[in-house]
């Protein structure tokens, strides 16, 4: 993440590009900004691995150079996953630093507690109603039906 920092202060020739940024908010405390890339879950399996992590990176190194962060503990990027499952270690993204699971991002920043979101998704999710809504949509949209 320092690399990203110091490229970006000495790039001359930038290429633009479009991210979009699910979370981005300034402790008011400490003065630092917090970007937070959000995901359901640490799937692998879907061949989005690579794809996330260069999103999460090249948003991370846009912020960087937009804001004008001259020290990268100015901007702490987190990937968070809101179930706790892991799948691999990310080679790309520092584990213990900089990826949450579950109900970290929960507890060091929010008031509402992850138990509470956590209870109430699951009860969605598995109402038949809307499992039955989510089916037919899904028919739809596949078969135009």
């Amino acid at each position: 993440m320092k690399n990203i920092v110091l490229s970006q202060q000495s790039a001359k020739n930038l290429i633009t590009s479009k991210h979009d940024v699910d979370v981005l908010f300034k402790d008011k405390r400490s003065g630092i900004y917090y970007y937070v890339e959000l995901k359901y879950d640490d799937n692998h399996d879907t061949g989005k691995f690579v794809d996330i992590n260069r999103k999460f990176i090249k948003t991370y190194a846009g912020l960087v150079n937009k804001l004008g962060i001259k020290d990268m503990k100015q901007l702490k990027p987190i990937l968070y996953y809101l179930n706790r499952k892991i799948m691999k270690g990310n080679i790309y993204v520092p584990e213990e630093t900089h990826i949450y699971r579950g109900e970290k991002l929960f507890k060091e920043f929010l008031t509402i507690k992850y138990d509470d979101v956590d209870k109430y998704l699951k009860n969605v999710s598995e109402d038949r109603e809307i499992v039955e809504i989510f089916d037919n949509l899904y028919k739809k949209i596949r078969f135009g039906k």
